[in-house]
């Protein structure tokens, strides 16, 4: 029988294991789910209901988010200073500010010296 219990089990293992090779591979969940032919929605519910999975995915965006994080830091040193900027901004709030508040103090300052001029 193609509906037993054991059957739908095994289906949903080999499209568990097929979403996660494909998945690891682009970090793009729809693309993952068409290439391995199964609906978006089996899928994300499955994804809800066995938490092995789902932290199967989140391990696949980690390291892959790891990878580019590397690639873009090494890009950074090499020879691109807006981007280093970028990042020491975001990852050192404290030591190198962000860009809003930069442009929140110009916006006071601005109004401040219109309305004494008048």
């Amino acid at each position: 029988m193609g509906n037993d219990i054991s059957s739908v089990l095994a289906r949903h293992t080999k499209i568990k294991k097929d979403f996660i090779r494909e998945f690891a591979q682009s970090l793009n969940f729809i693309a993952a789910c068409e290439k391995i032919g199964a609906c978006h929605d089996v899928v994300q519910k499955l994804l809800t209901r066995d938490s092995d999975f789902s932290e199967a995915k989140a391990l696949c965006e980690n390291r892959i988010l790891d990878n580019i994080e590397s690639r873009v830091y090494a890009d950074a040193e090499k020879d691109d200073n807006k981007l280093a900027m970028f990042l020491l901004r975001t990852r050192r709030r404290d030591k190198y500010g962000n860009d809003n508040s930069a442009q929140q103090n110009v916006q006071v300052n601005v109004q401040v010296n219109l309305s004494e001029v008048e």
